[in-house]
């Protein structure tokens, strides 16, 4: 009788080692899965930093070469707008 008891334990500690396993395994490619994706979220944030940097230089370099008081003024309010949504979407992607 005794024997057959150590078997099925033996055999139930098998399982859970098997089982414990394929959790590890699982839960090994669900970290890889979130790692990836959190890669790939900071490079599309770098790249729309990047553009808003650009666009930024752009900007000043518009109000620098503007002679006319009223269009600088147009101009601001204008790239205002754009920075407030270029903001937005950063802060979008952060969430």
């Amino acid at each position: 009788m005794d024997d057959s008891k150590d078997i099925i334990i033996e055999s139930h500690s098998k399982f859970e080692r098997k089982a414990n396993q394929t959790d590890l395994k699982q839960n090994c490619k669900m970290i890889k899965s979130v790692d990836d994706l959190r890669i790939q979220l900071n490079q599309e944030l770098l790249k729309v930093l990047s553009e808003e940097k650009h666009k930024e230089n752009e900007r000043q370099d518009i109000l620098d070469n503007c002679d006319d008081l009223l269009k600088k003024q147009k101009f601001e309010r204008v790239f205002n707008d754009e920075r407030l949504l270029a903001s937005q979407r950063i802060i979008q992607m952060n969430k």
